[in-house]
Order: C-alpha cells, then sequence, then structure tokens
C-alpha cells in the first residue's frame, strides 16, 4: 500500500541522506501499526522546515484530515476503501445527471469544462491539447457538485484542485484532500470568512506599519474606508494564483500546519505588503495599487515570503501587550485546531513552551481515540468505516473537536534510565508512597509498643 511504501521509503531516506537533510525526517516515526508517533512534532517540523517531495504526496492527506494522525495501517486501508466506493458512487451519478439533461447540473458542467480548459494550461503537467489530466480537473469538480450541491461549484474552485491533483497523480486521493480542503475553505466561497479575514489583515498591517496602514487607506476606492479588498484575491484561494504552481506547495503546508495560528494567510499577506513597501507608498491611485498587487508575487522569492511571515508571527506572539482584536489570530480555528491525541502503549515526546522536552507514558487503556476530524469523517458504528461526509451532514455534527479522555496515570521520565524505571513503576501494583503512608495513624501494636517505651523512660528517671 501506500502507506507502507512511505514508511518504507522514510528508513531507506533516514539511511541515505546526509545528516541535515535527515533531521527533516526524524519526526517521521510510526509504530509497529503504523500509527505516527509525534503529530506536534511532525506540524511543528513542516511549518518551520516544510515538506521534501518525496512523501508530499503522503503527508498532505495527513495535514489535510483525509488520515487522522494516529489512524493506524489498517484503519487507513478501511478510509482508502470506503472513499473509493463513495467516488465511484458520485462518478456514476455524474454520468447519469448528464444523461438526464438535469439543468442545474448542465449549467455547472458547463462552466468546469470552460474553467478546467484554461488552468495552469503553462505548466507542463497540464499543457497541450487532449491532456488527460484536464479530463480529470472536469470529473472531480463534477463529482463535488453532486458531493455538495448546495455550493456547487464556484470559480476559483479549479485553481485549489489544480495543485492537489498535480502533487497526489491520482484521481482518488486528489478527490479525497480536495473534499478535505474545500472543508477548510468552504466558507470563502459563501463569503462568510472573507470580510472577517480582510478585517484582521488591515489591523495586523495597523499594527506593524502605521504608516503603511495610513496610506493604504487614502489609496482605497472609496476615498478613506479601505477594507483591503485589493487583498481579496489572495486569501480567497490562499495565494494560488499569486505564486507559480511550485511556489504554492510549502505556502499551502504551512498554513495547513495550524501551527501556533489557524490562520497563518494573515502573516503571509502582511509580510508580502511589507516586503514592498517603499513601493506601495510611491502608488496614490486605488486602480494602480490593484494591479500593482495582482501581478506583485510572481517575482517574489516564497522562501522570504515566508521568512517575513514567520518574523511577523513570532513578534505578535512575543509581544507583552497583543490589541484585541488580533488575539484571535493566536487562536488556532474552531475544528481545525491541533490538539495532540492521548497515545496508547508507548512513550511519546512532547513539546512544552520551555525548550525543554519530557517524555509521557500515556495511558494503558485499550480505548480508541476518537477522530480529530469528527465532521469530516463521521463516527464509526459496529464494522462501519470512516467515510467522506457530505458537507449537510457536517453542519448537522458538533463542529468542535471532541474532548480525548486525559491520560490515567501519566510518569514522567528525563532520561532513559529514568524512563524505563517509571515504566516497571508504572506496570507494578499501585502503593502509597512514602511521604503518604508517614500521615497514616499508627495501629494499635504500635501504640502499645509505645505506651511500654515511655513507662520505662519514666521508671529511669
Amino acid at each position: 500500500s501506500d502507506t507502507r511504501k512511505l514508511e518504507a521509503l522514510i528508513n531507506s531516506v533516514l539511511v541515505s541522506w546526509s545528516a541535515a537533510a535527515a533531521e527533516r525526517m526524524t519526526d517521521w516515526r510510526v509504530d509497529r501499526e503504523g500509527r505516527l508517533l509525534d503529530e506536534f512534532g511532525i506540524r511543528k517540523n513542516i511549518f518551520l522546515k516544510g515538506l521534501d517531495s518525496r512523501i508530499r504526496s503522503e503527508a498532505w492527506k495527513f495535514l489535510l484530515g483525509v488520515y487522522p494522525f494516529y489512524s493506524t495501517r489498517e484503519e487507513r486501508a478501511a478510509i482508502d476503501a470506503t472513499n473509493r466506493t463513495l467516488y465511484r458512487d458520485l462518478r456514476l451519478r455524474s454520468i447519469q445527471a448528464e444523461a438526464s439533461s438535469d439543468s442545474v447540473f448542465a449549467q455547472n458542467k458547463k462552466i468546469i469544462v470552460k474553467d478546467a480548459l484554461r488552468t495552469d494550461r503553462a505548466h507542463a503537467f497540464y499543457a497541450g491539447d487532449s491532456n488527460p489530466h484536464v479530463q480529470v480537473l472536469q470529473n472531480i469538480l463534477l463529482a463535488h457538485t453532486l458531493h455538495d450541491p448546495e455550493l456547487g461549484y464556484v470559480q476559483g474552485m479549479n485553481d485549489l484542485l489544480s495543485p492537489l491533483l498535480w502533487v497526489e497523480r491520482d484521481e482518488l486521493d486528489a478527490f479525497c484532500c480536495f473534499v478535505a480542503l474545500m472543508k477548510r475553505m468552504r466558507t470563502n466561497f459563501i463569503n462568510i470568512n472573507m470580510q472577517d479575514s480582510l478585517q484582521l489583515l488591515k489591523a495586523l498591517v495597523q499594527y506593524t506599519d502605521p504608516e503603511l496602514h495610513s496610506h493604504l487607506r487614502l489609496c482605497a476606492a472609496d476615498g478613506g474606508d479601505a477594507d483591503f479588498h485589493f487583498c481579496y484575491r489572495w486569501l480567497l484561494l490562499d495565494f494560488k494564483r499569486e505564486f507559480p504552481l511550485e511556489s504554492i506547495l510549502p505556502v499551502w503546508e504551512r498554513i495547513w500546519t495550524q501551527h501556533h495560528t489557524g490562520q497563518f494567510q494573515i502573516f503571509i499577506a502582511a509580510a508580502i505588503l511589507q516586503m514592498v513597501r517603499r513601493e506601495l507608498l510611491a502608488i496614490r491611485q486605488s486602480d494602480a495599487l490593484l494591479k500593482y498587487l495582482q501581478d506583485l508575487c510572481v517575482a517574489l522569492n516564497v522562501t522570504d515570503v515566508l521568512e517575513k511571515a514567520h518574523q511577523g508571527l513570532w513578534r505578535l506572539k512575543n509581544d507583552d501587550y497583543i490589541p484585541h482584536e488580533l488575539r484571535k489570530l493566536l487562536i488556532p480555528l474552531e475544528g481545525e485546531a491541533f490538539v495532540p491525541p492521548p497515545i496508547i502503549g508507548f512513550v511519546k515526546p512532547k513539546t512544552p513552551t520551555s525548550a525543554r522536552r519530557t517524555l509521557e507514558v500515556s495511558s494503558t487503556s485499550d480505548a480508541a481515540a476518537p477522530s480529530p476530524h469528527a465532521a469530516f469523517l463521521p463516527p464509526t458504528t459496529g464494522n462501519a468505516t470512516p467515510v467522506l461526509a457530505s458537507p449537510a451532514d457536517a453542519r448537522q455534527t458538533d463542529k468542535r473537536r471532541p474532548t480525548r479522555p486525559a491520560p490515567q496515570t501519566p510518569a514522567v521520565a528525563s532520561s532513559a534510565s529514568q524512563l524505563t524505571a517509571s515504566m516497571a513503576l508504572f506496570q507494578q501494583p499501585k502503593q502509597a508512597p512514602p511521604s503518604v503512608q508517614a500521615l497514616q495513624p499508627p495501629s494499635a501494636s504500635q501504640l502499645q509498643h509505645q505506651h511500654q517505651h515511655q513507662q520505662q523512660q519514666q521508671q529511669q528517671q
């Protein structure tokens, strides 16, 4: 399976790579059942260093939520089988809808075909006449209109799907990743979240550079009411049209990590504005500003942009006073927040706020941990396996991540010897510690012995 190939690749990479390259993969450790052992470390490593292209296709499934991080190899195979059946049914319904002359479906298909034919055609993967990958784009977008009929198709979805298909190189995997990505970005396409995002960007620029903020307000089309609509396309598609196809990959995976912030795209947008500050201050008209920003990012180095965005995040995070309207930038989005799951049967590294790392022995309970993507993969009953739930079903469930059971008797070890000792104590019957035994009342024999001793002392005196 793909997961076994990933594990074999990781092992070979760790042996053959140079020390610097191997360090990028140290957090991708699995147990005997195929569970990833350190979700926090993986997310942090991706956020700071990015992904190697050889594992990107599998890693994206975890980042997007197609696979829960702590799922076993067998559970992921069951998810694949169920999703394969779902996609086959959607494709069959798509063919039937086309044959029945469904007016809504026909209208969606007309727009999809037109958009697919002009999606990243300059890239080698989609170039040329009768390119089969263009047809796959159409198939997935049509299937998604049936999967989410309330939303249907909105222009821009083709831009989000294109990198997924290029990375995954598989129609089913690209569809599953696209469903997961649309779950994250659905509110963008129904204009629920966009105004809040623009206001957050406006507040962040005002916080970091008041002079630039005032100048951009003066350039607004409405004479001073700057809502930063010139950055609308950036945040709508997470910069997909602003960077080349190869460059958007590290941008997206940083956003998906949800590391320290659920809206890293806001920091990226602010970083871009800061990097061209001098040029922006020289522009006086809103039309010129819009044109300049739409043609800007292709000329920027994506590594420099991400480094500048990281600096902006750390500055805000470490500031003694954070404006109230910006505090939500440091709170992961509801339903998308990363919460380390309880790990069963092995020691999990965890990183506190300090640089010190400790090892925590988790509970040995056999109860399976709930999925962190309950809205995307609904709870199973009996022998049922997770399935890509429809958006209508997802909205009927609580979007909050289910609460995970706390470890029953955690023990902390700071070295290998201490860890071995703590594991031995963990398996032994529980005994009251000496400090607790000292507080227990004495027995009757102890009281009698103490009384006799006192009488002997009195007689000697």
